[in-house]
């Protein structure tokens, strides 16, 4: 099941080579980045308590990528400098730096961590945080990564537990065992809470972003049953290949009460594509822009765009290091959005955070049942008023004692579903504020049409026409219809 390709073996000149570029680094920071951060329920916060929301972009592996040196135009620490350059418009104010299994087993802990140190360093001179993800991709219940995350962290955990701007994710992306929904996450949670204790033990103060399984895709069970760990924020990763009608219960819902980080997303055009999966097939239009407009909406979700380089797919750049514009690609978004929120909920810049309290939004308005069929029907409702002026972020439907579909703020309608023929249910709607704060229900009912029964009856009249077929009609008693079409 593996969604992701292990990465091409180093040589031995690449590695001697890495390891001859890179500085060794001392005992404590090197040099003063930005402030350490802490977790304050979903927020995360800066040492004056305001709230700080991190935006950037993922790296390639910094091993990996000397090892392509010859196909790049740009030497990898440029890139690293190019996407904190202001002047260049771009704005990153969190790099994640992805370490793969790979990596490691050919080149050396030693190399890999003369990377780190480099990578630290350069964060700090340029005023950004530094996510350092163990980025494997496998299953999370063999000995064999359990060895391997043991040894990782165990080296690098201490390493840099002094430098403020340095967080940690813990397991990139983790996959089986995933089914069982709930109790999948607790098998998850019970066989990553060592590890998770064991960088903690090394890093008492540093943020640590955990994962979940079937490639940190159930972070909505996060916010029910979270880790019994300080400092943590939840990842998620998000593809084209996720329905959009998803993301609010998914990864919208547990933003209410846990900090969720979406650590990989990104798109790619088909006709660009090469060696792309196919959940990474995707357009500005239909999927980028609808993606930012519902992460903005959610003032607390941190997130990172996937790849900024030019091999990796979804790459940001061309080839040569040209940023390619129009509706099939996603750096000129990625570029633009991160040039639109450089201001917002930076570190050390007065914030107040959003009070939990205040009123909830009224009822949903006019909530009508239409089209109705024998196993379906669509229901629809209007935006209520908010006694506070906050934005209405989710609408959530239940049938009967169903559990609940969880739609996003800018969406009025659903089709119900699985319905049973000639049965009447009881469709409730609320809607949930920015706070959190969640409305009393609406109620409609409604029956199913029966499949013994026709949906309309036309009687015959009383006595056979005369006349013309014009004057018959109009002249026969009329009969409401049973479906409304």
């Amino acid at each position: 099941m593996h969604r992701r390709r292990y990465l091409a073996s180093l040589s031995a000149s690449s590695v001697a080579a890495f390891a001859g570029c890179s500085s060794q680094r001392t005992d404590g920071p090197v040099t003063a980045g930005p402030p350490r951060l802490t977790v304050e329920g979903r927020w995360v916060t800066d040492p004056d308590d305001n709230p700080v929301v991190l935006r950037g972009v993922s790296l390639d592996d910094p091993v990996w990528s000397l090892e392509h040196a010859e196909v790049r135009e740009k030497e990898y620490w440029d890139a690293f400098r190019l996407a904190t350059d202001d002047d260049a418009g771009w704005h990153a104010r969190v790099l994640r730096l992805p370490i793969t299994p790979r990596s490691i087993s050919d080149a050396g802990m030693d190399a890999v961590v003369d990377a780190l140190d480099r990578a630290v360093e350069l964060a700090a001179e340029r005023g950004v945080y530094l996510l350092v993800d163990y980025h494997a991709s496998e299953r999370y219940d063999t000995s064999s990564i359990d060895r391997r995350l043991r040894s990782f962290w165990d080296r690098v955990a201490p390493r840099y537990t002094d430098d403020t701007h340095v967080l940690y994710e813990l397991f990139g992306a983790p996959t089986e065992p995933a089914a069982g929904g709930l109790e999948a996450w607790r098998t998850w949670r019970d066989c990553a809470t060592p590890w998770l204790s064991r960088v903690r033990d090394r890093a008492p103060e540093t943020p640590i972003v955990v994962g979940s399984p079937a490639w940190s895709s159930m972070t909505a069970y996060a916010a029910a049953e979270p880790f019994d760990h300080d400092g943590l924020l939840y990842s998620a990763h998000v593809y084209p290949s996720w329905d959009p009608r998803s993301w609010e219960a998914a990864f919208g819902t547990p933003a209410f009460d846990v900090p969720v980080f979406l650590t990989e997303w990104g798109y790619t055009a088909a006709a660009e594509a090469a060696g792309a999966d196919a959940h990474l097939i995707g357009s500005t239009a239909e999927w980028g822009e609808p993606f930012r407009e519902w992460v903005d909406a959610h003032e607390n979700i941190h997130w990172c765009a996937a790849t900024f380089g030019t091999r990796r797919q979804p790459a940001m750049f061309d080839a040569d290091w040209t940023l390619p514009d129009g509706n099939d690609h996603m750096g000129a978004l990625v570029k633009d959005w991160l040039a639109d929120r450089r201001d917002d909920h930076r570190p050390g810049r007065e914030t107040p955070i959003p009070s939990g309290e205040g009123s909830p939004p009224a009822s949903p308005e006019s909530v009508r049942i239409e089209e109705i069929h024998e196993t379906r029907a669509t229901v629809r409702w209007e935006r209520p008023p908010d006694p506070d002026g906050d934005d209405v972020l989710q609408y959530r439907v239940i049938v009967d004692d169903r559990e609940p579909s969880t739609l996003r703020g800018v969406e009025r309608a659903t089709e119900l579903s699985n319905l049973d023929p000639d049965q009447e249910y009881e469709v409730r709607v609320t809607a949930v504020d920015e706070r959190g704060l969640e409305s009393d229900p609406a109620f409609v009912r409604f029956s199913t049409l029966d499949r013994t029964r026709p949906a309309a009856v036309i009687p015959r009249t009383a006595s056979d026409p005369v006349g013309d077929e014009d004057s018959a009609w109009s002249a026969a008693e009329p009969h409401a219809a049973d479906m409304l079409l």
